[in-house]
């Protein structure tokens, strides 16, 4: 990438695959998925949370209805080589929350291929309590 942001310095040359699921509605299960690529495990929670947000606005995969959701969390979905919830959208099993911060990804116990949800924690909890699926 050409944004000095998001450069990989320190990486030894080991790049993360991270897909992380860009969820608008809970109840209508409206989700998108983007993958991160070339991500370095030393970024700062701070730094995925901004890539992940310019992903969401430049990526041709993600609809204009979604610029307007105030996303405000990174979730940790599944990690690779472990159990996967029952629930298609996300787990609810787990309260695994990547806070924004300094610390680095790997202090979140990420791993290459970790699969992320990008949600609005208000809209999570509510769905958490009264998990109601609703058809278009």
């Amino acid at each position: 990438m050409a944004d000095s942001r998001f450069s990989c310095l320190g990486c030894d040359g080991k790049h993360w695959i991270l897909p992380v699921r860009v969820i608008r509605s809970f109840e209508y299960r409206n989700f998108r998925t983007i993958v991160l690529k070339d991500v370095c495990p030393s970024w700062s929670s701070e730094t995925l949370y901004d890539r992940i947000r310019e992903e969401v606005l430049v990526s041709k995969v993600i609809p204009k209805p979604y610029h307007g959701i105030p996303f405000d969390t990174v979730k940790v979905e599944h990690r690779p080589h472990s159990f996967k919830s029952s629930n298609p959208l996300v787990n609810l099993d787990t309260e695994e929350i990547v806070a924004r911060g300094d610390e680095t990804l790997l202090s979140f116990n990420l791993v290459d291929n970790t699969e992320l949800c990008y949600i609005n924690r208000e809209a999570y909890q509510a769905y958490k309590l009264n998990p109601v699926h609703l058809v278009t």
